[in-house]
Parts: structure tokens; sequence; C-alpha cells
């Protein structure tokens, strides 16, 4: 289901834990973005103007270096993060670019990799 054009937002919650016994850091970001069965005006459209950010829930920028204490070590930092997906249309999309017809956009794919160990 996508959003409506009038501003409406879907979002999705998601959470991190780290219930190791090492720390972990944020060693890099992979996004992909979704892809529509075929190349109807619809599907182009709506790759053109959805948009999909993955944020800290308090809507702050994941970042590499970001650390992700060890539960063990909760009393330095947290153990676990919340993370928000947020889905909207761009600010910049005309009425006659939102699809007509129903379609679906798949293979969004968000991969945050953790390293674990000295962080220091």
């Amino acid at each position: 289901m996508l959003p409506s054009i009038h501003q409406e937002t879907l979002l999705h919650t998601l959470d991190v834990e780290n219930n190791g016994t090492l720390d972990a850091a944020v060693a890099g970001i992979q996004i992909t973005n979704p892809i529509c069965a075929g190349e109807t005006t619809d599907c182009i459209n709506a790759k053109k103007n959805v948009k999909f950010e993955l944020t800290y829930a308090d809507g702050s920028s994941i970042r590499v270096g970001d650390i992700l204490y060890a539960k063990k070590n909760e009393n330095v930092g947290s153990s676990n993060r919340q993370l928000k997906l947020t889905i909207t249309y761009s600010k910049n999309t005309k009425p006659n670019e939102v699809p007509k017809n129903s379609i679906k956009l798949t293979g969004y794919k968000a991969v945050i990799l953790y390293e674990q160990g000295y962080l220091g």
C-alpha cells in the first residue's frame, strides 16, 4: 500500500538489539531502491516519487561508527535502538503522477552492517 499524495506517511518501526558480549559499531549501510513489475507509467511515477527513509526513531541519521553497546555494557550506553522506516511521496509529486492503478513495489532492502570488537 502506498501513501496518498496528501502528505500521508507510512511508518514502520524496527528494533535492533545487541544481546552479545561485544560492543558493535555500524560499519556500513546498504540501501536498494524498490522495483515495480513492468514499466507502466504508474510504476515509473511511483519509483520516481515514493521516498523511503531509514533513520533512528528520533529522526536522526544512522551513521557509520554509531555504537550499539553489548547488553553487558548497558551502564555505558543502550544495547538496543529503535529504527524508523518512513514511506512518503516526494513533495514535488504532481497529482497526475500518482498511480491510477494498483501497483506493487518490492525489493526495497536496507542492510546495516555491524562490526563487533575493539571500538576504541
